[in-house]
């Protein structure tokens, strides 16, 4: 048994799927941005209901990208003539981003998309921010965050399209861990593969609910909790202790 005697381990990201988390979309694998389509692992999986063996995530997986694509496709072709009149800003838009994407590309000396990395992993794959999570321990990572947003990103330095690929990795894997921990601080409970050593319980009476984090227009963060529906099985107890805490920690 894994709880009978010492085990060695190491933390590890998963996917979303395994976990509860990722981008919200609806059955037509629409999110909450128009124009934008999800599929696969990135989504939640509130549209197949349930993580479960079997292959049902192989299943929804080709399902999702295939409506996905479908979706997509469709939209555009309803869009076809706003976005023909609205060319010239749709362009200078894409010219900016392109800009700021290839900015690495620009920079003559900087840091290393690898040095990069390993800074970021330092922040966020630590015990203490990723697995036994604690109010001061991710207030202290997105701290670091903070200044790791500052002081590595705009200096991140390529000399290859290779290497601009994983810059902008770096990027991407920077806003991901922004919102983890703070959809982790958000959750004063103790549920799946998230864990609060100040909040072992898993709290069906306050915390049966999703946390939708939204961008919005002025780059700020809402933050808004949305009810768990459950029509068919309701959880057996208010509070419990999930597999593996030692009951010591009952109060």
């Amino acid at each position: 048994s894994p709880f009978a005697a010492k085990v060695p381990w190491m933390t590890a990201m998963r996917g979303t799927c395994a976990g509860g988390g990722g981008i919200k979309i609806d059955l037509d694998c629409q999110t909450g941005v128009a124009g934008l389509f999800a599929a696969g692992d990135i989504c939640w999986i509130g549209p197949h209901g349930t993580y479960s063996f079997g292959g049902i995530n192989i299943g929804f997986t080709s399902v999702s990208g295939y409506l996905a694509g479908q979706r997509a496709a469709r939209y555009r072709e309803s869009q076809r003539t706003l976005v023909e009149k609205e060319s010239l800003p749709v362009q200078k838009d894409l010219q900016k981003r392109l800009h700021r994407r290839m900015a690495p590309l620009t920079r003559p000396r900087g840091k290393d998309p690898n040095e990069a990395l390993l800074l970021l992993q330092e922040i966020i794959v630590p015990y203490d921010v990723s697995y036994l999570k604690s109010e001061p321990g991710l207030k202290e990572a997105l701290s670091r965050l903070a200044v790791f947003e500052n002081k590595v990103l705009p200096r991140q330095a390529v000399h290859s399209t290779h290497d601009l690929v994983k810059a902008i990795e770096v990027e991407n894997m920077f806003k991901l861990s922004k919102l983890m921990l703070q959809a982790s601080l958000v959750r004063e409970e103790s549920r799946g593969f998230h864990f609060r050593k100040d909040f072992p319980y898993t709290d069906n009476e306050r915390w049966l609910k999703r946390i939708l984090l939204r961008q919005e227009l002025n780059d700020s963060l809402s933050v808004a909790l949305e009810e768990v529906e459950t029509p068919f099985v309701k959880p057996k107890e208010s509070r419990s202790l999930p597999p593996g805490v030692k009951r010591a920690v009952r109060q």
